[in-house]
């Protein structure tokens, strides 16, 4: 007996998606002091009167003010958080494969989403390449892959709850479909090729597949 796989339901309008970042200081001037009778001859400098325990005040010239130089403490620059407003890569990213609900009875539909990581707002789009799938012991499956419609080229802002989505569409269940258990495929750089990357595959398929480019959940 086959036991029927969860699935997420999906509207129908994805058929169509689906077709074929100093103080200064100054010295005051001693008043003159007299010990034994005789008179202490002022001096031309500036004195202090620093009076002493049970004696005289002693006289002598004042030293000049000093000022000093506040102490600052350097701070570092701070370091750029990865992934945000500037393209994803895998770090920035939770991808995640599975089945949903298919808009058509005459197909089966599955999407590989591409979520953020915590804290992170980053930017993708574009086409997935070199797609390939594996059975459990690591074999390649011979799969016919093609695209959809011609689509636009679209960038999607991932973060904040938002991610972006790739449909891959298939015939209907068979009970004789592929035994994929992984599927990989290099992300898109921002012009150039990005990360190859390989995320678990939820379920046995029947080719061939059409698969859309990035773009926002239907939905």
């Amino acid at each position: 007996m086959r036991l029927a796989r969860p699935r997420r339901n999906v509207p129908r309008t994805l058929a169509a998606a689906l077709s074929g970042g100093a103080i200064a200081l100054t010295a005051c001037g001693a008043t003159q002091t007299h010990t034994s009778g005789k008179p202490i001859p002022a001096s031309t400098a500036a004195t202090t009167g620093v009076p002493t325990s049970g004696g005289p005040a002693r006289t002598g010239t004042a030293e000049p003010p000093t000022t000093s130089t506040p102490r600052t403490t350097a701070v570092p620059p701070t370091a750029p958080v990865p992934g945000v407003g500037g393209w994803c890569s895998t770090g920035d990213l939770e991808i995640t494969a599975a089945e949903h609900v298919s808009p058509s009875a005459d197909s089966r539909l599955f999407a590989v989403h591409f979520a953020g990581r915590a804290a992170t707002r980053c930017t993708i789009g574009g086409t997935l390449s070199d797609v390939t799938f594996a059975a459990q012991d690591g074999s390649r499956l011979d799969v016919e892959i093609g695209g959809g419609q011609p689509q636009d080229y679209t960038e999607i802002s991932v973060g904040d709850g938002r991610e972006a989505v790739v449909y891959l569409r298939t015939a209907p269940d068979s009970g004789a479909g592929l035994p994929a258990a992984t599927v990989s495929f290099s992300l898109p750089g921002k012009g150039t090729k990005g990360p190859f990357v390989t995320v678990a595959w939820p379920a046995p398929f029947d080719g061939p597949l059409s698969v859309t480019n990035l773009m926002e959940p239907v939905g």
